[in-house]
């Protein structure tokens, strides 16, 4: 029913408003201090300048060989572009970069909220797995960085959305085919999701044309997914080469052959302390979703929630391979939404088991929104709040400005400057986007074009921009030794 301060607006129409209520929460609060905290990433930077890139005809300043398929960073590149037209937020390009990451974030809030509702979650509790993940910690800080996952959100939450159609019909569950083969190109693991969308597809007992709605579903995804195997055929990058990049090397480099570490159950493991540091930033989001989905699992519409998120935490407890720290955020809105599941499935509960009438439901409604609300109060207060006020005050990037600065405005242009990925695009585009004069740090090691360009090898290099964010990507690429300067 309507809210009694909103009585001439429907269902649905209330619905809406309510939606892009949350979304704009999302936005502003995503806004706030962006560039400030969380420190820029390498990752963001990397995709940033690949972004801009597009608009030179390329898929990155340097070449690509097939580290991610392109089709994230060729959507973050007309919004970038616009946003850093206009200045916002604050004048650079990897800041324009992190506006699309909020954006991208803004609409995943709204799908989410669609596909609570659309999932029979009591308005109440669609509201609260919204809440859950723009004001957690651990989304809080991911979801405002530009990151290839937080991209793929929208496309992952739609593919869900397009699957609970009010009505029956084909038409949807063809177009979230190809809307799932977009969220793997834009960032593979979200093809983790597979088996869920099976499950969800499936969920109706009676169902006349189930047939036709999973072969509409797997051929139009396939065919999306086959234009990237075919963009690689056509550049005569498909299979290994001795004198080339290849989309064969770039899957086995990924899948096979990328250095990784011990499983989660070694002690001391780098498995162990990712999974610990998620646990330290929100052990509420975890906790409450776990306890939710499980209680969710006696709705047969909502069971592919838990199917979702045990396939997504096979590779961290099973897996022993590179695993990114940015992995969970393809699962926080599904965590969100466990917890708002399994909120709204122990309301029906006591509601059932209580025999409430209308007046006695009105009551324990009041007390459990009273017990609520000073639950919510002393999370906020005790964990979320610091972690929110941290995150809102804190400038963890005032040395990668005053470097920036320095370089744009000390450095000669006609000097070689080997600078950090998260700083490239804003250097280079001050003199002239040439990627051989303003070079990213791993370039002059990982790409046999420098080698052309500079034939004299490292000592070309008059400047070099280092801090903490360029040692650790160093060692994390393996590039450090004896050998090197």
């Amino acid at each position: 029913m309507p809210l009694r301060f909103l009585p001439h607006l429907g269902r649905q129409q209330l619905d809406t408003c309510i939606g892009l209520g949350l979304a704009l929460a999302s936005a502003v609060l995503g806004l706030a201090n962006l560039t400030g905290s969380p420190g820029l990433a390498e990752d963001e930077g990397t995709y940033t300048a690949q972004a801009f890139a597009a608009f030179d005809g390329r898929l990155a300043p340097y070449t690509y060989w097939y580290d991610h398929p392109p089709v994230g960073w060729l959507s973050m590149a007309l919004p970038a572009w616009l946003l850093h037209a206009v200045g916002l937020p604050d004048g650079t390009f990897i800041g324009a970069a992190r506006g699309v990451a909020v954006l991208a974030t803004a609409l995943s809030v709204v799908l989410l909220y669609r596909l609570s509702r659309l999932l029979r979650l009591r308005r109440g509790a669609a509201i609260l797995g919204c809440l859950l993940l723009v004001l957690s910690p651990l989304s809080g800080a991911l979801l405002r960085q530009a990151y290839l996952d937080v991209i793929a959100l929208p496309w992952l939450l739609g593919t869900f959305v397009l699957l609970f159609p009010p009505r029956s019909a084909l038409r949807p569950h063809i177009l979230a085919g190809v809307c799932f083969a977009l969220a793997v190109l834009t960032k593979e693991t979200t093809a983790l999701a597979g088996p869920a969308l099976l499950v969800a597809l499936m969920h109706r007992k009676r169902w006349s044309t189930c047939t036709f709605s999973v072969v509409g579903f797997l051929a139009a995804g396939a065919l999306a997914l086959s234009f990237y195997p075919l963009m690689a055929l056509l550049r005569g990058e498909l299979l290994h080469s001795s004198d080339k990049v290849s989309l064969q090397d770039a899957l086995a480099y990924q899948f096979l052959t990328r250095s990784g570490s011990v499983g989660l159950f070694e002690a001391g493991s780098a498995r162990q302390e990712l999974l610990g540091s998620w646990w330290a930033q929100d052990p509420w989001l975890l906790g409450l979703e776990l306890l939710g989905a499980l209680i969710a699992l006696a709705r047969r519409s909502r069971r592919w929630i838990l199917v979702y998120l045990v396939f997504a935490a096979a590779p961290l407890v099973l897996g022993s391979g590179y695993l990114p720290a940015m992995y969970i955020i393809a699962s926080l809105p599904f965590l969100a939404l466990g917890a708002a599941a399994g909120a709204d499935a122990a309301w029906g509960l006591a509601r059932r088991r209580l025999a409430l009438d209308g007046a006695k439901q009105a009551r324990v409604r009041r007390a459990l929104g009273a017990l609520a609300c000073l639950t919510a109060l002393s999370v906020t207060s005790q964990h979320w709040a610091p972690a929110l006020t941290q995150r809102l005050s804190e400038d963890a990037n005032a040395d990668w400005r005053r470097a920036l600065e320095y370089v744009q405005t000390q450095v000669p242009t006609e000097d070689t400057v080997l600078v950090p990925y998260s700083m490239w695009q804003d250097v280079a585009f001050t003199r002239g986007n040439d990627p051989w004069r303003v070079i990213a740090t791993e370039k002059l090691d990982l790409d046999s074009a420098f080698a052309t360009h500079h034939p004299q090898g490292w000592r070309g290099v008059t400047w070099v921009v280092v801090g903490p964010i360029v040692t650790q990507n160093i060692e994390h690429l393996g590039l450090t030794g004896p050998e090197r300067p």
